[in-house]
Order: structure tokens, then C-alpha cells, then sequence
């Protein structure tokens, strides 16, 4: 079960990766779609650096609450010390009035107005000391909220740089991408030139046509070979004739009659030609 769990989720791990890889490769290849991301990339920072300004503005408003505090206890602090000091200096008065008057320690401090300054120094003494240990605790809250303070202030210098730098790499990516498309669709263009095979076909073509002609020309030419050689025939023919007329004349003599052909003889039977005797 788990295995295929296992299998199911490198599947979907497969398919989100796949497509993010075939979004980054549009991108890659599609201005616009870069320009879309970087305004994405863009509105995040920006986003970003509102949130650190929010940030920024509750530590600032928090600081300024801690030190109107501190303000305020400052001048507390200033004022128990001055009771604390004036009880004191009451209790010291009474002390010394009472020793004037041959009091003891003991009946001293059972005096009313002794015991009163002496509870007054005591209450006086605890809150100074509550009021400066609080004093203590805004001062190392200011402290702190000063240092958060100087961190966003940094952050939000850095985003506002990122933002900077990423509007103008935008453009510059933008050119690149236009200027990549530019030179590969000029090196398309050129792979296609390179592997244009029209000049193939037209060096066929000029082929079949020379082959056309010889073919022609080699048809005229067995054509006027065959009446050369039928006119050799009946040259051969006649000099064949000529040459048995010759031997004819060898053998039967020069001066003997021919004998008159057929068309002849018809001819001298239908006209009557009497040839006058010696």
C-alpha cells in the first residue's frame, strides 16, 4: 500500500514538474510570458514591501508608546526621589529634635511623627525602586524596537533595490528574448536556405531535360540511319544490275539485239508499222 501511495505521489510530483518545466520553457520562448512573470515577481515585492512598511509602522507606534512611557516615568522617577530625600531629611530633624529633648532610640522611633516620615521614606524607596527596574524594562524595549526598526529599514532598502533591479531587468530580459527569437528565426531561415533542395530538383529537372533531347536526337538520327541504309540497298541494287549488265554484254556481245519487252511487242502488234523493203 505504501509503495503505490509512493508511486502516486512521484506521478504527481512527475506531472507538477513537467508542467513547470514546459511553463518555464514558454517563458523562456514567449515575451509576453516573461513579461507576465516579471510583473508577478514584481507584485510580490511589492506586496513584500508593504508588508514590512505595516511591520515597520506598528514597531515605530509601539517605540513612540514606550517612550512617552518612559517619559512619563522619568519625571515620576525624579519626583520619589525627591520624597524619598525629603523623608529622609524629615525623619533626620525628628530624630535630632527628639534627641534634643533626651529621647532614647527606643522612644524615638515610637514617636508619630517619626514612624510617619519613616514609612513615608520606606513607601517612597520601594516605588522608586518599581519605577527605575520599569524604567529599565522600556529602555531595553526601545532598544530592541530600534534595532527591528534598523532591520525592516535595511529589508525594505534591499526590496526596494530587488524591485529596481527586477523592473529593469524586465525590459533587458525582454529584448533578449525578442532578440533571441530574432536571431533564431534568422538561424531557421538560414538552416532552411542550407537544406533548400530546390536546386536539386531544378538540377533533375535540367537532367531529364538533356536526357529528353539526346533521346530525341538519338530517335532522328536511327531515323536517317534507316533511310541512309534502304538508299545503300538500292544503290546496291542498281550497281548490282549494272555490273550483270556488263556481264551479260560479255557473254552475248555488244551487238545483240535486245529482245523487245512485253509492252513493246503489245504495242507494235496494235500499230501497224510497215517498214518499207529494200
Amino acid at each position: 500500500m505504501f509503495r503505490a501511495l509512493g508511486r502516486v505521489l512521484r506521478s504527481f510530483i512527475a506531472i507538477f514538474t513537467g508542467r513547470a518545466d514546459r511553463a518555464a520553457d514558454r517563458i523562456a520562448k514567449d515575451p509576453d510570458a516573461m513579461r507576465a512573470e516579471y510583473d508577478a515577481v514584481i507584485r510580490e515585492l511589492k506586496t513584500n514591501i508593504r508588508e514590512y512598511m505595516d511591520v515597520d509602522a506598528s514597531i515605530r507606534a509601539e517605540r513612540e508608546r514606550r517612550l512617552a512611557q518612559l517619559e512619563a516615568l522619568t519625571g515620576d522617577i525624579t519626583k520619589f526621589e525627591r520624597a524619598v530625600i525629603a523623608a529622609k531629611q524629615k525623619l533626620a530633624q525628628i530624630k535630632a529634635r527628639l534627641e534634643g529633648e533626651g529621647l532614647d532610640r527606643a522612644a524615638i522611633e515610637k514617636d508619630p511623627d517619626f514612624i510617619k516620615f519613616r514609612d513615608a521614606f520606606k513607601d517612597y524607596s520601594t516605588t522608586l525602586a518599581e519605577k527605575k527596574q520599569r524604567e529599565e524594562e522600556l529602555q531595553t524595549n526601545i532598544k530592541q524596537y530600534t534595532e527591528r526598526i534598523d532591520r525592516n529599514v535595511r529589508r525594505l532598502r534591499e526590496q526596494q533595490r530587488r524591485m529596481e533591479k527586477v523592473a529593469q531587468d524586465k525590459h533587458e530580459a525582454i529584448a533578449d528574448v525578442l532578440s533571441a527569437q530574432e536571431r533564431q528565426r534568422l538561424a531557421d531561415m538560414e538552416a532552411g536556405i542550407s537544406e533548400d533542395r530546390t536546386g536539386e530538383r531544378l538540377s533533375t529537372l535540367e537532367r531529364q531535360r538533356r536526357e529528353a533531347v539526346a533521346r530525341a536526337d538519338s530517335a532522328e538520327a536511327m531515323a536517317g540511319t534507316a533511310g541512309d541504309r534502304q538508299l545503300d540497298e538500292l544503290l546496291e541494287a542498281v550497281e548490282g544490275s549494272e555490273h550483270l549488265d556488263d556481264l551479260d554484254a560479255e557473254l552475248w556481245g555488244e551487238d545483240e539485239e535486245k529482245k523487245p519487252s512485253e509492252a513493246e511487242q503489245q504495242l507494235a502488234a496494235e500499230v501497224d508499222i510497215s517498214v518499207p523493203e529494200d
